[in-house]
């Protein structure tokens, strides 16, 4: 699943939720991601999600 995609599926179950960024950053290097997890953290919690632009 990509990140973007991730994020709002997250969202729709929990927009509440506080990805925590130490741990995303992490996730981000392993998975050679390149910041696009961390990048998605970094909108929650919202209480309205809008698709990340490109």
């Amino acid at each position: 699943m990509e990140p973007e995609d991730a994020a709002a599926a997250l969202h729709g179950l929990r927009p509440e939720a506080k990805p925590n960024r130490h741990v995303t950053g992490l996730c981000d290097s392993a998975l050679s991601l390149k910041g696009r997890l961390a990048k998605q953290a970094l909108r929650f919690p919202a209480k309205v999600w809008k698709p990340a632009k490109s």
